[in-house]
Formats: structure tokens, sequence, C-alpha cells
């Protein structure tokens, strides 16, 4: 299976979006002392995500490092009942297929904070119900398996979220009526019936869905019209301010994200369970953050 077939996530998905990049520093929301989650430190490596040993289920505040040489654009879920790893081997050795199985919709996936640049550390709160878990590089060759032992997930207690987003088959529901700049801790709920995502990217003032369609159409050497807001930028600029990875229906995650003020184009990429990406569906908008 292609491993760019297999999610068409971001790069893959919108291959050829050129949008202009803001690096967010890490996060402070979820990171207070005063947490009431105990911490969870995920490395991100060329060869894929490096838990603590021994590490087991819970409720954790969460901080995806990159110690990579790329963006990381990793999902993680755990995987259904009786899924082994000859046949995560046998999915991902099938590059030539375009098919997705029926198990890798039926992963859980936790809604990691994604997106860091190397050096960079992303952050939120992310559950993690006992189980064997895949993890994978969307933008490199590589998947992990990942044991984590442990009890079920008891009623632990809610974050104090500042935002919240609800997603939803084709759409976002936001629980306020403005994203503001600066450190907020924004609580994304997968209340669909399908595998969604939600990535944050600067555009310049003016730019309108129109716009970023008129791009994601544009043809291998064609040139965006001079009144587009988006002319003339480069796919070098294609990492969003903020993001979550994959996330399953009924999950819901925390991330910490830290805008500056401006223009955003808030996308969802992701085809499943067949067809366009959910943004060309309706899943995209332009959002002001003041």
């Amino acid at each position: 299976m292609n491993r760019r077939t297999l999610l068409k996530i971001s790069a893959a998905a919108m291959s050829g979006i050129t949008l202009p990049r803001v690096v967010a520093p890490t996060n402070v929301l979820a990171t207070q002392e005063t947490s009431p989650f105990p911490e969870l430190v995920i490395t991100m490596t060329d060869d894929g995500f490096v838990f603590p040993e021994g590490t087991t289920s819970g409720r954790y505040v969460v901080k995806v490092v990159n110690e990579s040489s790329a963006p990381s654009h990793s999902p993680l879920g755990r995987l259904p009942e009786g899924i082994d790893l000859a046949a995560v081997e046998e999915a991902f050795a099938e590059e030539e297929s375009d098919d997705v199985p029926q198990w890798m919709l039926d992963t859980e996936w936790v809604g990691l904070p994604d997106w860091g640049l190397p050096a960079e550390t992303r952050s939120g709160i992310v559950d993690f119900p006992p189980g064997t878990y895949l993890g994978f590089g969307a933008l490199a060759p590589w998947f992990n398996i990942i044991e984590i032992g442990g009890d079920p997930i008891d009623a632990p207690p809610v974050p104090d979220a500042t935002l919240s987003v609800e997603l939803i088959e084709m759409a976002f529901s936001w629980g306020q009526d403005a994203v503001p700049s600066g450190p907020q801790l924004l609580r994304v709920a997968n209340v669909g019936a399908t595998l969604h995502d939600i990535q944050f990217y600067p555009v310049p003032e003016g730019t309108t869905t129109d716009h970023v369609i008129d791009l994601f159409m544009l043809e291998e050497g064609d040139s965006l019209a001079s009144d587009n807001p988006l002319a003339g930028m480069s796919a070098d600029d294609l990492v969003p301010a903020a993001a979550i990875s994959i996330i399953s229906p009924g999950v819901t995650s925390w991330i910490d994200i830290n805008l500056a003020p401006g223009n955003y184009f808030v996308m969802c990429p992701l085809p499943f369970p067949s067809g366009p990406p959910h943004a060309f569906l309706g899943m995209m908008e332009i959002i002001t953050v003041e």
C-alpha cells in the first residue's frame, strides 16, 4: 500500500499548496505545574516515535519533541482487536494498492499535537487507553508498533480548555464566536461519523476559500492570478501553525495553540472513507485571529 494513498493527508492530499508559515513556540497551558495529569514526552526521530519504557494507560499532558530531520506529521492510533504486526507489515508493503484496509479506518486515532518542525515541541492533552498502537510517518517511510499496558481510563478530570471546536461532516462547529491570539488550550472533539483532523494555515489579508481552491486546482507550471493574495508563495511554506493529527469519531483531545493575530485558512484534508479531501466538501474556512 502506498503510504500517501493510505491517508492522503496534508502534503499528500493537498500537494502543491503554498501557504505562509508561522512557527508556533512551545506552548504552556497544558504543561502548567498545576495540571492534574502526568507528563508524557514522546520523541520523534527519523525512525519513528519513541515512548518512555513502561508507558501505561491514562490521560497525559503530551509533549511531542521533534528530534527528526523533518516536520513531525505522524498519526498514532490504537489498533482494533485481532490486528497484529503481520497485518500492518502486509498493508505497508503493498506499495501499488490504493485500497485502505478496513482495520485502518477502524483504528482509534488519538489526535496528537502535530506538525512540529525539527527541534520544536508541540503539546496537548491526550488519552491513551491500553492496547497496541500504530504510529507512522505520513511524510517518511517508517511505522512503529507501541504497546501500552494498564487499565481502562476511568473518568479522569476534564481539562480546562479556553477554546473548543467539534469536527462533523463536513464542517467545523466552534464553541465560541472568535479565536483569540496567544497561548490557548483548544478542545478538539470528533463528533462525526468518520475520521477527521484540523490544521491552521496563516494566509494574507483578503484571502478567501475561493482563492485557496484556485491554489488547490493549479496545474504544474501554471500561476495564480495576480490579484490572488496567495500568488507567488513557496511550497516550502506548507507547514501549519497549529494542527492535530487524525482523530477518530468519539475521540476528544486537546492541543496547545499559540496563533499570532491575522487570518488563517482552517481545513481538514482527509479523504476518508473515500473521495475528495473533506476540505473540498465544505470542511474549510477562513478565520480571523485577533
